[in-house]
């Protein structure tokens, strides 16, 4: 099988061109047509599809999500050239993408295209280097002379850093995918060179983050990051699971963000109804909001606007976004549930790039890089609904993490009463070892959140607690744990990450937990018991 493909200036162009390829004999189902971001319909491989990996793509560019080509296509498009189609979508082109059987038809294809008015992928690839030509030789430290020189081995390591194989790879873990397209190129420095500010264009374009969420939105996420990294305070605001991501985001901003005690997380509610008139002079304001219409968020959005100080909204997709705020990042679109869990996840991840963008932390910004990857690891490692069945049932749910997974444990243990209506108490591992594990009872579960850091020997205090009295513990741990693992009645292995980052991970195998025991029960996880009429009406009461 052949792939050919060509850009478009004119939707109607391509529109045009896919139809002449069908009244040539190439069936629909293998002509795909890309547009800027909307959603495309399966794109036929010329390569062979992983097992079970499904090829169709979500929102290409122009939106804050949408899978980049490489996550969505697998190989289904050419891998040294999704960067360029995802360029010419970037700049409000449409691409028509065909798969034929023989030459005979790809030429036919390729006819076809450049009637209708294609520009070829190899012009459109010439097209894409001549915009950056200019600012690379400008950088280019040895000089003009050097650089027409060095060209082409710059550019093939420019594009090296663009590849499906190798795209948001730190450099040694990449080498070996790169000897084995590029032998020995790899070891020329301009290779290396060009290899390093593809990577640099890579991220601020937001391509390099691998949770899909700062997709055209690199400049926005650098502003923004500018502006905080100078502020005098950065108050990380909230409600519900918001306002546990503004914890968790409060520990990124000082460590990774590098922010130290400027960086605090407050409940939205109570800085605009118990704090000072305003956040305090040039103080910035990140308000997390699944829909950006919390109106304590805004109203402390808008105080810190007031003030002069910079304003970042993480919202999901939708209209302007909050009032008040300067900046707006986008994280996914709109949940019908309730529960709001994949906004949550997202918002952990956006909070992550943004504070390494803010400390300008390439190593944490690789971390992130990896996650999904790590995450489709972990939720293949058990069998939720069997964990569900072994576990639920029990008098009250015990979440406790410490550092960053306090916030963990809060949305889990929100998450379990909203989505299973079941009793279910988040704490943090200090709190919990002064006093409320007085209440324990065999008969209740634990869940601890424990992977390496400074909280981990308490937690292991928590888990012996457990032990004693009796109560199941389900440990979320390392791999190599040979401190709590023991004590469990199950484990969870996270996978290798940052202590900082830990919650991106840790949260969704407890969503997933969630949702099995929710239905266990008998519980409708995404409706928070609004079509009962009693909860109907107390829900409308709360007025959230």
């Amino acid at each position: 099988m052949r792939t050919v493909a060509g850009v478009f200036t004119k939707r109607a162009d391509a529109e045009r061109a896919a139809s002449g390829l069908e009244a040539r004999g190439i069936p629909r189902d293998r002509i795909t047509l890309l547009t800027p971001g909307a959603d495309a319909r399966h794109v036929p491989t010329d390569e062979g599809e992983r097992p079970g990996t499904g090829a169709a793509l979500g929102a290409l560019v122009g939106g804050a999500a949408g899978a980049t080509l490489e996550e969505s296509l697998v190989t289904g498009l050419p891998r040294d050239e999704l960067f360029v189609y995802e360029d010419a979508l970037r700049h409000e082109r449409s691409v028509v993408v065909a798969l034929v059987e023989d030459e005979n038809l790809a030429d036919t294809a390729r006819r076809t295209l450049i009637d209708a008015g294609a520009e070829t992928i190899d012009a459109a690839r010439e097209r894409w280097w001549l915009g950056l030509r200019s600012a690379e030789l400008e950088h280019y430290a040895e000089g003009p002379a050097a650089f027409e020189h060095d060209e082409a081995l710059y550019r093939r390591g420019f594009e090296a850093a663009l590849g499906a194989d190798a795209r948001g790879r730190a450099w040694g873990e990449a080498i070996p995918a790169l000897r084995a397209r590029y032998g020995a190129d790899v070891d020329a420095p301009a290779f290396r060179h060009g290899w390093e500010r593809g990577r640099v264009y890579d991220r601020d374009l937001g391509f390099g983050i691998g949770l899909m969420l700062t997709r055209g939105q690199g400049p926005i996420l650098a502003a923004a990051a500018a502006r905080l990294a100078e502020a005098p305070h950065v108050w990380l605001v909230g409600v519900g699971s918001s306002w546990h991501a503004a914890l968790a985001g409060e520990l990124l901003f000082a460590r990774i963000g590098g922010l130290g005690r400027r960086a605090r997380a407050v409940h939205a509610f109570d800085l605009v109804e118990y704090g000072p008139p305003d956040p305090g002079p040039a103080a910035a304001v990140v308000a997390v909001t699944h829909r950006g219409t919390n109106r304590y968020a805004v109203a402390a959005l808008t105080q810190a606007q007031k003030a002069g100080g910079a304003t970042v909204a993480i919202t999901g997709k939708g209209d302007d976004g909050p009032a008040g705020a300067e900046h707006v990042l986008r994280t996914v679109e709109q949940e019908s549930s309730a529960c709001h869990t994949v906004s949550y996840t997202s918002a952990l991840a956006m909070l992550a790039a943004l504070a390494a963008a803010a400390g300008r932390d390439d190593e944490m910004a690789h971390q992130l890089d990896a996650i999904p990857d790590l995450l489709a690891m972990l939720l293949g490692q058990e069998s939720w609904e069997e964990l569900a069945a072994r576990f639920g049932g029990r008098r009250r749910y015990w979440f406790v993490g410490g550092g960053p997974n306090t916030a963990t444990a809060y949305e889990a243990a929100l998450k379990l009463s909203e989505a299973a209506w079941l009793p279910a108490v988040g704490l943090g591992c200090e709190q919990f070892l002064h006093g409320p594990w007085a209440a324990l009872e065999p008969d209740d579960l634990v869940v601890l959140i424990a992977p390496p850091g400074p909280s981990h020997a308490r937690c292991r205090d928590v888990a012996r607690v457990a032990a004693e009295i009796g109560a199941p513990l389900v440990a979320l741990v390392a791999e190599d744990d040979r401190e709590i693992a023991p004590l469990a009645a199950e484990t969870i292995t996270l996978p290798p990450v940052a202590e900082l980052l830990s919650p991106i991970v840790g949260v969704v195998p407890l969503q997933l937990l969630t949702y099995h025991l929710a239905v266990k029960a008998g519980a409708n996880p995404d409706t928070m018991r609004a079509e009962q009429p009693a909860h109907g009406r107390a829900r409308a009461a709360a007025g959230a």
